[in-house]
């Protein structure tokens, strides 16, 4: 059975966590340089 694009071990699985890795840090450095991001709530 042939695997489905994205399963863990292969090429396209290991470039979609290294996508999710750099959109991650993406946001994490939008909230941090953000002014005033730390006075909002979550609710």
């Amino acid at each position: 059975m042939k695997d489905l694009p994205g399963t863990p071990g292969t090429i396209s699985g290991l470039l979609l966590r290294m996508g999710q890795c750099l959109f991650a840090a993406a946001s994490i450095a939008a909230m941090v340089t953000a002014t005033g991001f730390s006075s909002y709530t979550a609710f």
